[in-house]
């Protein structure tokens, strides 16, 4: 029983959970409508073979192109062992009629549900709205930073490397303030003291953050009070301390944001849609002692 199934699990013919492929790219220059194989007696053409793999999903396509031929081998084999598991009415018997109707369920859902989220539309005029009253969303901030990091105590590292404490650490980013603000550079101060490698190596360049960043709101706070080339107070964090410089601020334009608004509409749309199902769904409890209890001895794991 095993090794049939790592047979499916090596061809790839399941029922995937990956979204489907549109392109797996099968049939090169075929013609759509040649048949290219028969299979336990099923003619196959180039169109419906590329439409069956696109319905298996991607790790299918992965497999159909490492082997083709071997590939609709294994096809045969679970073609015809579900013609035997037909032929011997398994499809009418536990636990197999549960397992396929749920299955049918989750195909149909999906179905609906990729209809639903297809036929959501979006207005020019409601993606201008939304760039329109949320603006602060899409406030920005390209910053510099200087990352100063903290142990609960002082030591020295493995590598001969010296590690602050809290004390030392706050003390040492105050000087840094002090030089920058006294027209130090602050790329050479990154390069050289900053902890952050990422950021440190490009001179302190960390990129841009905007208002609706899930980043703290002690780092949010202070980045937006700045205004470009003020250099801020250390920032504490569990970590270390922070200190930041900003470049440029300002509102990112409409035409550089309108694709992401599409797609922040578009799910919203999906989402009230699917809200809208889920408050419609009917569940009577007629039995509170069921649910009360315990797990069903059915469900247990037998020893």
């Amino acid at each position: 029983m095993k090794s049939l199934l790592l047979l499916s699990l090596a061809a790839g013919i399941s029922l995937a959970a990956d979204a489907p492929n549109p392109s797996p790219g099968t049939t090169s220059n075929v013609p759509p409508e040649t048949v290219v194989a028969i299979v336990e007696g099923r003619k196959l053409t180039a169109r419906e073979l590329e439409n069956m793999l696109t319905a298996m999903g991607p790790q299918a396509q992965q497999n159909f192109n490492n082997n083709r031929k071997e590939f609709l081998r294994q096809f045969g084999l679970l073609m015809k062992l579900a013609s035997l598991a037909e032929q011997n009415k398994l499809q009418y018997e536990s636990p197999y009629r549960e397992r396929l109707e749920f299955a049918r369920m989750q195909i149909l859902m999906q179905a609906e549900v990729d209809k639903a989220a297809g036929e959501v539309g979006v207005t020019a005029e409601q993606q201008k709205k939304y760039y329109e009253t949320n603006k602060d969303r899409y406030t920005f901030a390209k910053i510099k930073v200087i990352y100063i990091p903290y142990a609960p105590t002082s030591s020295t590292s493995s590598g001969g490397k010296r590690i602050l404490n809290e004390t030392e650490a706050r003390a040492k980013a105050e000087d840094l303030v002090k030089q920058l603000r006294s027209g130090a550079d602050f790329a050479k101060l990154a390069a050289e003291h900053s902890e952050d490698p990422t950021s440190a190596q490009k001179g302190g360049d960390f990129g841009v953050v905007r208002r609706s960043d899930n980043v703290p709101d002690a780092i949010k706070n202070t980045v937006f009070a700045l205004k470009p080339g003020e250099v801020s107070d250390p920032v504490k964090q569990p970590n270390g301390f922070y200190i930041f410089r900003v470049e440029q601020a300002g509102v990112e334009p409409f035409d550089q944001v309108k694709n992401e608004i599409f797609e922040t509409l578009r799910e919203q749309g999906f989402r009230k849609w699917l809200d809208e199902k889920r408050d419609a769904v009917q569940v009577e409890f007629t039995n509170e002692a069921y649910f009360s209890a315990q797990a069903p001895a059915a469900a247990q794991a037998k020893p």
